[in-house]
């Protein structure tokens, strides 16, 4: 079986170039996430003029089936309920090993992260808590606020 090298595909390796040098550039996935979060905003505040189908495209049902048993979800449920989950398993996996044998594993250098990252839960709770305790929180009020967190999760700079 033969080798393929970029010598034999020359298109191949000259589209492919810019692609892994952004990749190899140090904030290229925060400039996508920038770029993917505008995207996003821009679509959901369209009102359906300008992008239509934001919530016909979160609502796709996407099913596995194995034999007679069978799971069907929305797409906004398989994110909610399994990729999440995923998602906060492996930050937790890292987080382990930084305590464990990373940069986080003696106190001195444990600190400062620790009492910045109790900041960065608290504060925007703490922020809620203050605009909305005066006009009182609505019935599902726990539900806004814990979703704060995983947002600023998604936005580190790690």
């Amino acid at each position: 079986m033969s080798d393929v090298t970029s010598d034999q595909h020359p298109l191949a390796e000259r589209l492919l170039r810019p692609i892994r040098r952004f990749a190899a550039y140090g904030p290229s996935s925060g400039i996508v996430l920038v770029i993917a979060t505008a995207l996003a905003l821009l679509w959901a505040n369209s009102a359906g003029s300008l992008l239509p189908g934001y919530a016909d495209f979160w609502n796709t049902e996407l099913s596995l089936r194995l034999g007679d048993v069978e799971l069907s979800l929305s797409l906004h449920e398989w994110i909610d309920d399994a990729l999440m989950a995923l998602f906060f398993f492996h930050v937790s996996l890292e987080v382990k090993y930084e305590f464990l044998r990373g940069a986080l594993s003696t106190r001195d250098k444990a600190v400062l992260p620790v009492v910045a990252a109790l900041g960065g839960m608290l504060a925007p709770v703490a922020v809620f808590l203050i605009l909305n305790l005066r006009r009182g929180i609505p019935g599902d009020g726990p539900y806004q606020w814990r979703q704060m967190s995983p947002l600023l999760l998604r936005f580190s700079p790690y």
